[in-house]
């Protein structure tokens, strides 16, 4: 969005007063909207919350360019890593004849982030050497840990075990917000957090 807003003056103006409106949501009303498009349930909720509390820690107890630079790993690895994940998820639940096993899904995953943590390399190497380098790869080796979750909440749905996903997806965004919070409180470094 900086990218495109540096360009003209008028667009920059609609911009920011876009992300400033954004900005503005309560947390209430923006866990309600994550829900919407994450899917109903208490831990799609929970992990929502999660991250938005960690992002205002980082707000918070570091600076705003901090906040900026955790904003941007998450935005520049995010597409990248949702492409890379070839919508394995949705493969492995409908496989209703076991076309397929367990390992062919892994390493498909596998392939898939390797190269994700390749592009992401790639796009570090390119444009971002200063500060935010650091927390964009961070970001992205986090991202890693998040596809084999996504793998296993494949399997577990696949078997109708969402309860199960549900108690993850609680205790992952309980333990981040906590983690994260923790080591930007200790260290006020965003790298550290991430």
């Amino acid at each position: 969005i900086g990218l495109v807003a540096g360009y003209s003056r008028r667009l920059d103006f609609v911009l920011m007063r876009v992300m400033d409106g954004l900005m503005a949501f309560p947390a209430i009303l923006l866990a309600i909207g994550l829900m919407a498009v994450r899917g109903p349930g208490v831990g799609n909720v929970i992990f929502a919350l999660g991250q938005f509390v960690t992002l205002i820690a980082i707000t918070k107890l570091g600076s705003t360019a901090a906040a900026g630079d955790w904003t941007l790993a998450l935005g520049l690895t995010g597409p990248i890593f949702v492409f890379a994940q070839f919508k394995l998820r949705q493969v492995q639940t409908t496989d209703a004849s076991d076309e397929y096993g367990w390992g062919q899904y892994v390493a498909a995953r596998i392939i898939g982030v390797a190269l994700a943590r390749v592009a992401t390399g790639a796009v570090v190497a390119l444009a971002y050497r200063d500060r935010t380098a650091p927390v964009i790869l961070l970001v992205a080796a986090a991202k890693v840990f998040d596809a084999g979750s996504d793998l296993i909440y494949g399997y577990l749905q696949r078997h109708e075990r969402l309860d199960r996903v549900a108690v993850s997806q609680i205790i992952r965004g309980v333990a981040a917000m906590a983690a994260s919070c923790a080591a930007q409180w200790a260290t006020g470094s965003v790298a550290i957090t991430a």
